[in-house]
């Protein structure tokens, strides 16, 4: 039967046997009178013991026992070893330990996934946060990559954290070299470690520059970011709110989608993914503006969670219904004949925009108008002056029934039927190799269709 006492270390309440607690304040004696007294030192290795008896399953009402504090002397060393290597020996990286991934927040833009990838990485911290700039702005990727690192991935709050982030060993002679280096921790985020020992050596100038370079491109693609997402947020609360208020002005042919209560939901679905998609964008700006994440952690991942169900189930939903928008579709297609007499050429053509002209080889005149949704036939005309033929469609429609928040779908065709080309095709379409091109950016489309061998 042992008697136990309770103590304090790092902060944590511990119950400890006698005999363990007389062993532990000798080990705690011997340390403090080799590392001259210093009470950081003193601070951070108590705080590493308590990690290490945490992490042995001493917990709760668990009693520190002696051979737990003989493992703690296995894992900080001796006293008497302490000092006998040099501080570069010291703060050289073990090949044996694995480097664990925590999130730097002492040298952090934002919330230290930059810092800490590099840390974990062995590379520059600069290319990692140029790296995710670049991905962002290409593609978007990045800011989600970060988000979920960002609340995933733990803290480096103690130095054994940061130790073994840099693939150190945590011992004695480790934890004193590293308080030793870090004087300012306090202020490690305005100043950072290597920061600090540039501009007390070279390049102080250039250094300061550098940063002020670095805090304004930071506070400019923040602003931007923040700007895009807000406006973004506007939008698409804007047009969410026009198209379900006003479903049948959607496509220029006639309603297509949403049709139904299912395909209703799956377009609110639709608008709430992307609104919750310029939220992240306008959140992440405001992030690099502030230099801090603006959000807190539970409410960051319910937006994620969100937009991450809204697209598991919006992509299959989208394309079972797709097949039935497509049917909608075909349906409102048209076609109208209009026979003609004899040509050998074209005349006048008055054609809206997006018409595709073609040519088809039969052996009577006649001119084929195609298209989809509603039309007026006796906007259809096709006439022959002087062997010429003039086609004029180009109010077969009225265009004022498609706003500008209108989907346009309805592409007129116009087939010229002929035994023979007429004669000045190629003045309507030139030919480049196998494909045809228009005359203008403002021309119609045209192009041939031939069954004749000879084109």
């Amino acid at each position: 039967m042992n008697e136990i006492t309770q103590i304090h270390l790092g902060r944590q309440q511990f119950t400890i046997a006698v005999d363990a607690h007389r062993s532990l304040r000798t080990y705690l004696d011997q340390i403090s009178k080799q590392v001259g007294g210093e009470s950081d030192v003193m601070d951070e290795i108590e705080m590493r013991m308590a990690e290490l008896l945490t992490t042995r399953g001493v917990t709760g009402e668990k009693v520190v026992l002696k051979g737990d504090v003989d493992y703690l002397r296995e894992q900080l060393g001796e006293p008497k070893d302490f000092g006998d290597q040099t501080d570069e020996t010291v703060a050289a990286p073990d090949d044996n330990l694995q480097r664990q991934l925590y999130r730097d927040t002492s040298d952090a833009v934002l919330g230290g996934v930059a810092s800490g990838l590099a840390a974990y990485l062995a590379i520059p911290v600069w290319l990692v946060r140029v790296m995710f700039v670049v991905f962002a702005l290409a593609w978007g990727s990045s800011i989600i990559v970060y988000i979920l690192l960002w609340l995933l991935l733990p803290e480096a709050k103690t130095p054994s954290d940061r130790l073994h982030m840099q693939g150190k060993p945590v011992n004695v002679d480790t934890l004193r070299n590293f308080v030793a280096q870090t004087p300012l921790r306090e202020n490690a985020k305005e100043i950072g470690d290597k920061a600090e020992a540039v501009v007390t050596t070279t390049g102080p100038v250039l250094l300061r520059w550098g940063q002020k370079l670095f805090d304004v491109a930071r506070v400019v693609i923040g602003a931007v970011l923040l700007i895009l997402g807000v406006t973004g947020m506007i939008y698409v609360i804007g047009m969410g709110s026009y198209v379900l208020a006003n479903p049948d002005k959607l496509f220029e042919v006639g309603r297509l989608f949403p049709v139904g209560a299912t395909e209703t939901a799956l377009l609110v679905l639709a608008f709430v993914a992307a609104e919750l998609v310029a939220l992240l964008v306008a959140v992440v700006g405001l992030g690099f503006v502030k230099r801090r994440w603006p959000l807190p952690v539970w409410l960051t991942a319910g937006i994620i969670s969100l937009l991450l169900a809204a697209v598991a189930i919006g992509i299959p939903a989208g394309v079972a219904v797709a097949p039935h928008v497509a049917d909608r579709y075909n349906a409102t297609a048209w076609h109208d004949t209009v026979s003609t007499t004899s040509y050998t050429s074209l005349g006048t053509l008055n054609l809206p925009e997006r018409t595709r002209l073609e040519y088809e080889v039969a052996p009577a005149y006649d001119v084929t108008f195609m298209g989809h949704g509603q039309y007026d036939k006796s906007q259809l005309k096709a006439t022959v002056t002087d062997g010429k033929l003039s086609i004029d469609a180009g109010n077969y429609r009225d265009a004022t029934k498609c706003s500008d928040l209108c989907i346009r779908t309805d592409n007129l065709t116009v087939i010229v039927h002929a035994p023979q080309v007429p004669t000045n095709f190629d003045q309507y379409i030139p030919r480049v190799g196998e494909a045809f091109v228009p005359d203008g950016p403002d021309m119609p489309m045209y192009r041939y269709r031939s069954n004749a061998s000879t084109w």
